[in-house]
């Protein structure tokens, strides 16, 4: 009960911390938790983890993590997920590589989720190449075949080079292999073709949209008609 109370405390003060961007103070804190084996379950754990991403110190998430596996409380395929999430974002691709090969290698298998996550750094980098290798790869897969988020990622990857073209190949894909897009799905696809300026395949998108049967977000619809307005 003693020992709960404890890293209940840690936790509040570790978020407090976080919240005014004070990095040294948490760091030290979060030592001195390990340091006297004040070690939390893995969701917390991993919500730490994900904290210390957010401040960009990903690097010492990865030391945490690396202290967490010798301990008795291990790491997740949610928490290594949430690691390689961290050095994507900060761009260090080679880094989320050699995360995701450690990964395997201690008998961790990726889900869905954390090829997605792979892939949005992929696309990120501009890496269109390799993104839909990548998509290709977890297609042929049994347990990790992508979802809707994972064709969602790629289409704004390709929206984002600006080839809206093979952004409107990659949606059709999805309906091919029943992956069913979602509103974000479309509002990306919509959002794309507009900052192309092509507002007649918007229109388009918008069309199969509500034939579909998902209905547009009343910011998206009302973001058409600006644009509209404008030409």
């Amino acid at each position: 009960m003693l020992v709960c109370l404890c890293i209940s405390a840690f936790l509040k003060i570790f978020k407090f911390l976080k919240f005014f961007l004070n990095v040294e103070p948490a760091k030290r804190l979060l030592e001195s938790m390990i340091k006297v084996n004040l070690i939390p379950d893995i969701i917390t754990f991993t919500h730490i983890v994900k904290a210390l991403c957010d401040m960009c110190l990903v690097g010492d998430a990865t030391i945490l993590v690396d202290t967490l596996l010798k301990s008795d409380t291990k790491p997740d395929v949610i928490t290594f997920t949430t690691l390689l999430r961290g050095w994507c974002n900060v761009g260090d691709m080679k880094m989320a590589y050699k995360i995701l090969k450690s990964m395997i290698e201690l008998g961790y298998e990726p889900n869905v989720r954390t090829w997605t996550v792979i892939l949005h750094g992929l696309c990120q980098q501009n890496a269109m190449s390799d993104a839909m290798h990548l998509v290709e790869t977890m297609s042929a897969t049994g347990d990790a075949k992508p979802d809707v988020v994972t064709f969602t990622t790629l289409v704004r990857g390709w929206c984002k080079r600006g080839d809206m073209e093979m952004a409107t190949k990659v949606f059709d894909l999805a309906w091919k292999m029943n992956v069913v897009p979602n509103e974000i799905s479309y509002n990306t696809l919509i959002q794309g073709w507009c900052e192309k300026g092509c507002e007649d395949r918007a229109i388009d998108v918008m069309e199969r949209m509500k034939a579909a049967g998902v209905c547009p977000d009343v910011v998206d619809s009302d973001y058409l008609d600006s644009i509209l307005l404008q030409g």
